[in-house]
């Protein structure tokens, strides 16, 4: 997921991280945050510049990978997102065996106390 006002202002070119992303088979989700009337403090101090979000950019990064698109204007619009989203993206939970892992690390510490005891007493009990 992709939260961003969608101006790159340094790094990667975004659509070519969006192809990169599609090549792996990852759905990028984009969620513009901001309105069109949106400002922030000038970077010399002179005043305030704006800084609506490119949606339009959000929106190609989405249809390039197979994610989706999504505006949030308010706090409200975010939640109904967030609920969304959450039922669109899931995680899976797989059961792994993990006591092969353990007996052969059981394994490997008795021969390396096997092999101190042999080295600093000359025998293995």
């Amino acid at each position: 997921m992709l939260l961003s006002d969608g101006a790159s202002t340094s790094g990667r070119d975004p659509l070519a991280a969006a192809a990169e992303a599609r090549r792996l088979r990852v759905p990028v989700y984009t969620v513009a945050l901001g309105t069109a009337s949106g400002t922030i403090p000038s970077p010399d101090g002179s005043g305030r510049e704006p800084v609506p979000p490119d949606t339009e950019t959000l929106a190609r990064i989405a249809e390039a990978t197979g994610g989706e698109a999504f505006t949030a204007l308010d706090r409200g619009q975010l939640a109904a997102v967030y609920e969304r989203l959450g039922s669109e993206v899931a995680t899976e939970t797989e059961e792994r065996e993990v006591t092969a892992a353990f007996a052969g690390g059981a394994v490997v510490l008795l021969l390396a106390g096997a092999g101190l005891s042999l080295r600093w007493f000359r025998r293995l009990v």
